[in-house]
């Protein structure tokens, strides 16, 4: 399917899901799973079961905001991008207070305080280059910038919003299974509730947004459980990365933040800085302060000493 003037859903050429681009995508993600399951075989089990149950909180949380539309109303532009500022506000806490300041404390202990900060600086840098690099070469679709990648005419806008939307859950999935990784369970179980929580927001923006593509409700609630799956497959990944080596725990938490700094920097602030008005912008720069502050109020020992 293809979008017209309209932003509705028209018929695509059937070569376009069964031939060229599209039948890259399709091996590439069958070599994907099947990579995936072999690791699933080269990990600590108790490492795996926790960051697989952490991470299909994220996916219950990504449920629960998609189907927010089953509610009667009509979900605008504004709806979009004041959910879009709030999840993208949270994803940014939850990249500063769940994985970089636990990566510097872990890493701190294992290098000299010096090497040790350089060491998660550069850590972060690989993490958003492998998602720069990603979302150069992976054809993706935004709600407001358009569609990007190479390819990207040959995917339909619901495959483009779909795969867009697996940029913004892998990294997620990855970061919940190295905080996992390690022998703090406590730090696994911060990250999961963190990732969780903006998962709702976000769940229910991937929603509207598929429903201004012409879905009908359930189809756009089914799509974006789908979508939401990229989080436990992503955390298989995050337990092999984090249970490498020691060092490779630090390093790895950073990577993920990273990953999810690009994500909120590069597609999430472009999405909300509207160009329709002004006001707009300024809700959704707000809204995206507010999930940041909210998100962090929520980490912090204050509100874990208040629920105590």
């Amino acid at each position: 399917m293809g979008a017209d003037s309209t932003g509705q859903l028209k018929a695509l050429p059937s070569s376009s899901w069964y031939g060229g681009t599209a039948i890259k995508w399709r091996f590439s993600i069958l070599v994907g799973l099947t990579g995936l399951v072999a690791l699933m075989w080269a990990v600590p089990a108790d490492a795996l079961v926790w960051a697989l149950g952490g991470s299909a909180l994220g996916f219950f949380s990504t449920a629960l905001g998609a189907m927010l539309v089953l509610l009667p109303g009509r979900y605008n532009q504004r709806f979009l991008e004041l959910s879009l500022g709030l999840s993208g506000g949270m994803m940014l806490a939850a990249a500063v207070f769940s994985l970089l300041l636990p990566a510097i404390d872990t890493a701190t202990e294992i290098f000299p305080a010096f090497y040790a900060h350089l060491a998660v600086i550069l850590a972060t840098l690989a993490g958003a280059w492998v998602m720069c690099v990603i979302e150069r070469h992976v054809p993706h679709g935004h709600p407001v910038a358009g569609d990007t990648g190479p390819g990207h005419r040959q995917l339909s806008r619901l495959w483009l919003f779909v795969l867009a939307i697996a940029l913004h859950n892998l990294p997620e999935g990855i970061a919940v299974g190295v905080s996992f990784s390690g022998a703090d369970r406590h730090l696994g179980s911060s990250v999961s509730l963190a990732i969780a929580l903006q998962d709702f927001p976000e769940g229910f923006a991937m929603a509207v947004v598929l429903l201004r593509l012409g879905l009908s409700v359930w189809k756009a609630v089914g799509w974006s459980l789908l979508a939401g799956l990229l989080e436990p497959l992503g955390a298989v990944i995050g337990v092999f990365l984090g249970g490498v080596a020691d060092f490779a725990y630090p390093l790895s938490l950073a990577l993920s933040a990273g990953a999810m700094l690009f994500v909120v920097i590069h597609e999430v602030i472009p999405e909300v800085q509207s160009p329709h008005t002004s006001r707009l912008s300024m809700q959704g720069t707000m809204t995206l302060l507010g999930g940041f502050l909210l998100l962090w109020f929520l980490d912090s020992q204050a509100f874990v000493s208040l629920l105590s």
